[in-house]
């Protein structure tokens, strides 16, 4: 299985998740490495686990769901499949959450 995202994109949208985050955080190193980590784990289903991660760093839940994919172990495509689903509607209920807030 290869990455779907090439390895010099995915740099720039690491980054980007980084940048997207309202989160404060001082360190920007630690998550960077994090997050490359989770694409390496994630080989095969890395655009998946960049768009639980972009939507997360939105929410201000990207800790969070940092955290959520490193304690995921996929077996595989279709409980994968079904764990980022899952992810989507949590970060749904907080997006509703927030708008009432």
């Amino acid at each position: 299985m290869s990455f779907q995202i090439p390895k010099d994109k995915r740099n720039e949208y690491i980054d980007y998740l980084i940048e997207l985050s309202p989160e404060e955080t001082n360190l920007t190193t630690r998550m960077k490495n994090k997050i490359i980590c989770l694409m390496n784990k994630y080989k095969g289903f890395d655009i998946g686990a960049f768009s639980v991660l972009a939507y997360a760093s939105e929410l201000n839940k990207l800790n969070e769901f940092v955290e959520k994919l490193e304690g995921y172990n996929h077996n595989n495509f279709k409980e994968t499949d079904n764990f980022f689903i899952q992810c989507y509607k949590e970060l749904d209920h907080y997006k509703i959450l927030k708008n009432y807030e």
